[in-house]
């Protein structure tokens, strides 16, 4: 699946992910981490860590991959 990059209301960046949302939840020397943006609404599990690659493409990897809403 393609990853893209958006702006949340706060102009913070978001990532999406097939249909999903996802907001930072922190950010580490190499990676960012993300989770769902409805985590406390629909308490969705799902996150997803980005990795900066050389050429300045970035890289996903997901963990709890089924979200706990549509």
């Amino acid at each position: 699946l393609v990853a893209r990059f958006s702006k949340t209301r706060k102009k913070k960046r978001k990532l999406i992910i097939d249909h999903h949302e996802f907001v930072m939840d922190r950010k580490l020397k190499s990676s960012i981490n993300w989770r769902c943006a409805r985590y406390r609404s629909a308490n969705c599990k799902v996150r997803a860590t980005t990795h900066a690659m050389k050429g300045g493409q970035e890289v996903y990897r997901m963990k709890f991959a089924t979200h706990s809403h549509p």
